[in-house]
C-alpha cells in the first residue's frame, strides 16, 4: 500500500484460512474529519481510494465526513462484514440498527470513479422513549458495484469507517436533542473487538 495517507489503516482484518486481524504497525495518531483531520487519496494495488467517506456525492474536502480505518481483506465482501450473510451474528445481536446514508469515492483501475454509499451498521438510535446507554459505535463498509475490491496484496477486500454517536436519532425526535459525534479511534478499537472477542462475532484472531 502506498500514497501519503496509508497510515490511515488502522488494521487489515483478515479472510484468510487463519482468520487472523493484522495490527498495521506505525499507525500514528489520527484526527476526526470533523476536527480537520488530513485527508487524501490513498493506493491499494491499482485501486485509488479517497480515505475519508463524504456527506453526499460532492467531492470537496468541505464535503468529507469520517475516516478510513479498517481494511478487511482475503475473500472479504460487504455482506460477510457486516454478517448479512450469514456467517455471523453481530448483525442480529449488536448492531442492529441503521444510520443515515454516507458515500465513498473509490477506482479500481485508477481512472474511472465511482461512488459507494452506506448506511452502516451500529447498536440503536434514539428512540422516542430515550435510551439507557446512549452511546453506540457506527461503522460503514465500503467497495464498488459489486460489494468487494482486489488486489494480489489483499485479495478481494473491503474498507470501513468507524466512530461513536450519541444521543443520535433515526429522525428528529424531542428526546434527542444532544447528539454528538466523533471518537473515531476508539470507535476502531471496539470493532476489532467485536471482530475478535465478542461471541456473536466471527472470533478472528489476531
Amino acid at each position: 500500500m502506498t500514497g501519503n495517507t496509508d497510515k490511515r489503516y488502522r488494521y487489515l482484518i483478515t479472510f484468510a484460512s487463519t482468520l487472523s486481524i493484522v495490527l498495521l504497525l506505525g499507525v500514528e495518531s489520527l484526527v476526526s474529519a470533523h476536527a480537520g483531520g488530513p485527508h487524501g487519496w490513498i493506493y491499494v494495488g491499482g485501486d485509488k481510494i479517497y480515505n475519508y467517506d463524504h456527506r453526499s456525492m460532492n467531492h470537496s474536502a468541505e464535503n468529507i465526513d469520517w475516516p478510513l480505518h479498517l481494511i478487511f481483506r482475503n475473500n472479504a465482501t460487504v455482506n460477510k462484514v457486516k454478517g448479512t450473510d450469514g456467517s455471523h451474528r453481530l448483525d442480529n445481536d449488536v448492531f442492529r440498527d441503521l444510520g443515515g446514508s454516507k458515500y465513498l469515492r473509490l477506482s479500481e483501475n485508477g481512472s474511472t470513479f465511482e461512488w459507494d454509499s452506506d448506511k452502516g451498521r451500529k447498536k440503536f438510535n434514539c428512540s422516542l422513549f430515550g435510551n439507557a446507554d446512549k452511546w453506540t459505535e457506527h461503522y460503514r463498509v465500503y467497495a464498488d458495484g459489486d460489494d468487494r475490491l482486489w488486489t494480489p496484496q489483499h485479495s478481494y477486500y473491503v474498507v470501513a469507517t468507524a466512530h461513536f454517536d450519541y444521543d443520535d436519532p433515526e429522525r428528529p425526535l424531542t428526546s434527542c436533542n444532544d447528539a454528538k459525534f466523533g471518537w473515531d479511534e476508539l470507535a476502531a478499537d471496539n470493532i476489532l473487538y467485536y471482530y475478535t472477542r465478542h461471541a456473536s462475532g466471527p472470533q478472528w484472531s489476531t
